[in-house]
């Protein structure tokens, strides 16, 4: 995985919790205006907008995916639009109106819960509105069961959010770890281990990605350590492989920066 896909994962996220939102929210219009709870009244016009609204954004998102609509201002809006349901039909209702309010609230509580379970904001902005008008509108005695209602699906949001921060940040540093640890693998396979110039994968690549960008003229320098088997088998592998470090930082030295120098057999060094 790399940071683009980790990336397009969380745009796809971000798609899928507004679809099952708008879808969530069209779902439970179209029952309240089919068949509602209480059928003192069937028609509302803040449900019968939620079923306009829901149904545009639904269309328009699955023709234009890729463009962005914010999803606080969407859950406001919607969060809004049931709040003056809630209350328009309450007001028509006899009282004690709790029955009505309670199942009111869980409804809503229960499309929040589904749709953002790991967006604490858009669950609060969709759910407050509604649950301020169902204690405006209940009696005194009963604002602590709406409380507990309304808290306890946002303290298990709030939790949720806590533990996939973490797992995120675990994935994330996970990744970049691994990501880090594969470019230096990259680098050591294109590396002499010994001298640390290019060897001759790492002088193919080099060479590979410079003429595909220039087109001009380039020279190469082969390099021969003259008498170098003598010498190593003289005063031992350690010694030899001394000499080559230190001729070979002393090459890297006395070229510029641009020039690629390589190791391609033991004595042999490529400038270019």
């Amino acid at each position: 995985m790399t940071a683009q896909t980790w990336r397009a994962h969380y745009a796809q996220k971000y798609q899928y919790s507004l679809r099952l939102f708008l879808l969530l929210n069209f779902i439970s219009s179209s029952l309240s205006l089919v068949t509602p709870l209480f059928t003192v009244v069937r028609f509302t016009l803040p449900c019968a907008l939620i079923v306009v609204c829901s149904a545009l954004l639904l269309l328009w998102h699955w023709k234009w995916p890729q463009s962005k609509i914010n999803i606080p201002t969407i859950s406001l809006l919607f969060g809004m639009l049931w709040a003056w349901h809630v209350v328009t039909k309450a007001m028509l209702l006899t009282p004690p109106h709790f029955n009505y309010l309670v199942i009111a609230l869980l409804s809503i509580l229960f499309i929040g819960t589904i749709a953002f379970s790991n967006n604490i904001t858009a669950f609060t902005l969709h759910s407050l509105p509604t649950f301020l008008a169902c204690l405006i509108m209940a009696e005194r005695e009963q604002w602590l069961r709406m409380t507990y209602c309304f808290m306890l699906p946002i303290a298990g949001i709030t939790l949720q959010n806590i533990i996939q921060k973490r797992s995120d940040a675990f994935t994330q540093g996970l990744m970049d770890k691994l990501m880090h640890e594969r470019n230096t693998l990259n680098d050591l396979s294109m590396l002499d281990p010994l001298t640390g110039l290019y060897n001759r994968r790492g002088l193919q690549n080099r060479l590979d990605t410079l003429l595909a960008l220039d087109g001009d003229n380039h020279y190469v320098l082969l390099l021969d350590i003259d008498h170098f088997k003598a010498y190593n088998d003289h005063y031992g592998h350690m010694m030899g492989d001394q000499a080559l470090i230190r001729v070979s930082a002393a090459i890297r030295n006395a070229v510029r920066s641009r020039d690629i120098v390589a190791r391609l057999v033991e004595r042999s060094l490529w400038c270019c």
